[in-house]
């Protein structure tokens, strides 16, 4: 599988700078509650739910917190260096549970191919997994680039409060 994990991706000021951001973004109401991960089905899961907030979506910036975006746009945008189109950025955030539980396996863009990069924003036992059974583990400041259409998944956390990332679909 052809993927490409980027260690320290931003500097230790912009990563200090997001984390920030996010956290004073957190107050003023950022995180919205899904019932499940993947797919429906797992409404009925024990722990299959998740907090999102969608930074921009299909050529329109839409979080209300406008140093986020500015920040992304800045900090993130010139690294996909090889994109055309960018199709989505959304933030995730993996509640703790005593059991680490992976999600189902899924693509991002549905029949297009697309590309993603996954941007881990804290250190914890959770990873990406694909369907091959490769495993990316969530270290905080990585970049995590593949093919969005292969099938790959999340996980929760049981060493951490939360598991964060920022997911970013383009072609």
């Amino acid at each position: 599988m052809d993927i490409k994990i980027v260690d320290n991706f931003l500097s230790k000021e912009d990563f200090h700078n997001l984390n920030q951001i996010i956290k004073n973004a957190n107050e003023h109401g950022f995180w919205k509650f899904n019932e499940n991960i993947a797919y429906e089905e797992e409404i009925n899961l024990n722990n299959s739910s998740y907090f999102t907030h969608t930074i921009y979506n299909y050529n329109v910036p839409v979080t209300p917190n406008r140093n986020l975006w500015e920040f992304i746009f800045k900090s993130f945008l010139p690294e996909l260096i090889d994109f055309n189109s960018l199709m989505r950025v959304k933030a995730n955030l993996f509640t703790w549970t005593e059991k680490l539980q992976e999600f189902a396996l899924h693509t991002d863009c549905g029949d297009l191919k697309c590309k993603g990069a996954i941007f881990y924003l804290n250190t914890c036992d959770g990873y990406t997994h694909f369907e091959d059974g490769t495993k990316v583990e969530s270290v905080e400041n990585r970049m995590l680039f593949f093919d969005a259409s292969i099938p790959h998944g999340s996980t929760n956390t049981t060493d951490a409060k939360c598991r964060m990332n920022i997911n970013f679909n383009y072609l």
